[in-house]
């Protein structure tokens, strides 16, 4: 870990920065809609599908739709999503999160099939992943593969993560899924324990990649984990994730709002 004291420019600067988390430059955001990703889930009793879509600002009346089915269920049905906030120049975020699905067998696998559907200005927009629509496939929930993930326009995300009073430190610990770009990369985990006035940066570890559930081919997809321990004081954190792989640094910041947590009180 290195730990590092920051001006008061270099904080407005990092900051400014960390509202383009997880996004595209400007010339890769081409398209009117366009998913960042999305994974299946575990819940009780069943599986269902989660993610995040980008889209263009094109009027203040829209709506996004997702086109879904299930490979238990058998029956196209849609989900509107949920708007979250801004992302870069003129596009937004917008969250989605399919009811869950049982299934009886609970070792076998259930796949997703969907598609974006955007609706502005009484013109329709659709991102289809060019015409094949979007797959991904949960092992079955009981099984150590049970959940999966697809990326679109991002390169990684916080899958997980916790903050718990561990005794005689505090602990924070989580796992993150990133989009394999490169051999040679960093997974690290920036946070802070006094509003920015200094931060660390901790390094994530490499646990596995993922089965290719979604296509031909090596899968795309990593997962990484983390652990953090501080002292017993420091019971609140803020902190992003950070991805450097072919020169280029990628940031999850939760849309520019920075991952929170704080110690309950009991």
């Amino acid at each position: 870990m290195t730990k590092k004291r920051i001006t008061s420019l270099a904080i407005a600067l990092m900051l400014i920065i960390g509202m383009f988390a997880m996004m595209p430059t400007a010339a890769a955001v081409t398209d009117e809609v366009s998913l960042i990703y999305a994974e299946t889930k575990n819940a009780t009793g069943g599986v269902y599908l989660k993610g995040y879509v980008e889209v263009e600002n094109l009027g203040y009346n829209k709506e996004v739709t997702i086109n879904y089915f299930n490979s238990y269920d058998m029956i196209w049905t849609t989900v509107e999503a949920t708007y979250v906030g801004p992302t870069y120049g003129n596009y937004e975020a917008w969250y989605f999160e399919t009811p869950a699905v049982y299934n009886p067998n609970h070792r076998a696998s259930t796949s997703y099939t969907f598609a974006i559907e955007y609706t502005v200005n009484n013109v329709t927009y659709w991102d289809n992943n060019g015409g094949d629509d979007y797959y991904v496939l949960s092992a079955g929930y009981t099984t150590s593969y049970s959940s999966a993930t697809v990326f679109g326009t991002g390169k990684l995300f916080l899958r997980d993560a916790e903050f718990y009073d561990g005794g005689t430190i505090n602990v924070l610990r989580g796992t993150i899924h990133i989009n394999n770009l490169g051999y040679n990369k960093n997974v690290f985990v920036r946070y802070t324990t006094d509003n920015w006035a200094t931060y660390t940066d901790a390094a994530a570890g490499y646990e596995s990649t993922y089965p290719n559930f979604n296509y031909s081919g090596p899968s795309n997809v990593e997962r990484w984990g983390f652990l953090v321990n501080l002292p017993i004081a420091d019971d609140s954190i803020e902190f992003a994730i950070g991805y450097t792989v072919n020169g280029e640094t990628y940031w999850d910041n939760n849309f520019g709002e920075n991952y929170s947590y704080e110690i309950p009180v009991v």
